[in-house]
Parts: C-alpha cells; sequence; structure tokens
C-alpha cells in the first residue's frame, strides 16, 4: 500500500508543479517585461537578476558583450551615463514568437524572437522613434529560476519615418537659407 502511496503522491506532485507550455510563455513574458522596463528606467541593479554571469550578447552594430559584469557595466556607463539623452526599448506587438526547448519532456529553455523599436529623447525635447531591430533571447531553467543566457540584437535599421523627416526638415532648412541669401544678396543690390 505504501507503494501505490508514494507514486501516486509522487505523480500529483509533479503535476502541481510542472508548466504548461502557455504558462511558460507568460512567465517569460512577464519576464521579459520585468528586463526591459528595467533597462528603459536604467535600473542595472534589476537588469542583473534577469541574466546569467555568462550572458553573451550580440549585437550588429556594436559587437559581442560578455558576462554579466560587462552587460551591466555598458549599459550603466553608455546607454544611462548621460542624462541628457535617455532611449526606450517598445516590443513590437504581434512579432513575438516563442519556442520551449526539451529535454525527455521536460522543459529546460525556451527561445523568445520578435522585433523591437528604440524610442530617443534628447535634452527633454519630444521622444521619437529612432529605429527598429530583430531580437533572439535565449531563457534557460536553472533551479526553478528562468534567467536569459544569449541575447541577439540584430538587423538595425533606422527608422523610415524620421529619415523622412530629417530629409523634410534639411529641404524645408536649405530653402530658408537659400531664401535669406537671395533676401541679403537683393538688399544689397537695393531690390527690396
Amino acid at each position: 500500500m505504501k507503494i501505490r502511496e508514494f507514486i501516486f503522491f509522487s505523480l500529483l506532485s509533479f503535476s502541481c508543479f510542472s508548466q504548461s507550455d502557455k504558462e511558460i510563455i507568460q512567465e517569460i513574458q512577464t519576464l521579459d517585461t520585468e528586463f526591459w522596463k528595467s533597462y528603459n528606467s536604467c535600473n542595472t541593479i534589476n537588469i542583473a537578476q534577469y541574466i546569467y554571469d555568462d550572458i553573451e550578447f550580440y549585437h550588429d552594430k556594436g559587437g559581442i558583450t560578455l558576462g554579466k559584469e560587462n552587460l551591466v557595466s555598458s549599459i550603466k556607463n553608455n546607454l544611462c551615463s548621460n542624462n541628457n539623452y535617455k532611449i526606450r526599448r517598445e516590443l513590437v506587438k504581434g512579432t513575438e514568437h516563442f519556442s520551449i526547448l526539451y529535454n525527455q519532456e521536460k522543459p529546460y529553455g525556451l527561445i523568445h524572437s520578435g522585433e523591437h523599436i528604440f524610442l530617443l529623447t534628447i535634452n527633454q525635447n519630444r521622444e521619437y522613434a529612432d529605429g527598429k531591430a530583430k531580437f533572439i533571447h535565449l531563457w534557460l531553467l536553472e533551479n526553478n529560476l528562468w534567467k536569459m543566457k544569449r541575447i541577439y540584437s540584430y538587423n538595425h535599421q533606422p527608422n523610415k519615418i524620421k529619415s523622412f523627416n530629417q530629409s523634410i526638415n534639411q529641404s524645408i532648412n536649405q530653402s530658408i537659407n537659400q531664401s535669406i541669401k537671395n533676401e541679403q544678396f537683393n538688399n544689397k543690390k537695393g531690390i527690396l
């Protein structure tokens, strides 16, 4: 009888503590939101709790950053060091993909991918979308904790609206400057 009870309670405890795919994805979405909230507010102490000590961060423009200490330091000393410059990362809704990794029917990792945009505020001016990129995050489960092990940020593109607006602004400025030059020329000639 004791063997049956042991098996019953073992199966019961396994089913109570194992997560469904939906629960795993929801947990990663929550952790991802918390991580980026810390990033956006430059809370580097909180950022550290979501990543492994041997994190690897691959960026198609900025190169490779190895290790938690280096990654946190890079964020703190670069993105968060200038009070006149603020960057905010935002997920592009509807672009997320999740792939749970299993070993002998037990989840051990998750690949989270999608697109994100980066918004800038410079000198307390209006925030604008600076660019967008794709990302892949490898989350691993260890001691019942999910943390990021690898981060890939790639295919960075400038914001087309910003580029278009910059082109218009440049054209307007060139027209204004040309008008000023013409007016100055005409004033010298006594035409006005």
